[in-house]
C-alpha cells in the first residue's frame, strides 16, 4: 500500500524533461489520454491525478482570496470531481491535463 503513488511517479518522471521549461509540473503535463488509461483501468495513478486537479484548484482559490475575489467550493466529492475530469478528457484526449482541471474549476459555483 505505501507504494501506491508509485505509477504516478514513474510517469510524473518520465515526462520530467518536458516540464522544466513549462509553466505547469506533475500530472498537468500529462495528456488527458493517460488519465482515461488510468481511470478505466481502475489504476491507483487516477487518484493522483485527481489530487494534482484539486491542489490547482486550492491554488486559484488561495490567489482569488488574496486578491479579495470569491471562490470555488471544492467540497463536492472526489468521485464527482474525477467524472467531470474523465468525460472532459474522453472528449479531449490529446490536450494536457491541466486543461481538463481548469474546466472543472470553471465549472464549479462561485460562493
Amino acid at each position: 500500500m505505501r507504494y501506491r503513488w508509485l505509477p504516478l511517479a514513474v510517469l510524473l518522471l518520465a515526462n520530467s524533461a518536458r516540464a522544466q521549461t513549462a509553466a505547469i509540473a506533475g500530472a498537468g503535463v500529462l495528456p488527458c489520454s493517460d488519465y482515461v488509461k488510468a481511470a478505466r483501468s481502475s489504476d491507483p495513478a487516477a487518484a493522483g491525478f485527481v489530487a494534482w486537479a484539486q491542489g490547482l484548484m486550492t491554488g486559484f482559490n488561495l490567489a482569488r482570496l488574496d486578491g479579495g475575489k470569491s471562490t470555488h467550493p471544492l467540497g463536492q466529492g472526489g468521485e464527482q470531481q474525477a467524472a467531470f475530469l474523465l468525460a472532459w478528457c474522453l472528449k479531449h484526449p490529446d490536450r494536457q491535463f491541466v486543461m481538463a482541471a481548469m474546466g472543472l474549476y470553471r465549472d464549479l459555483p462561485r460562493r
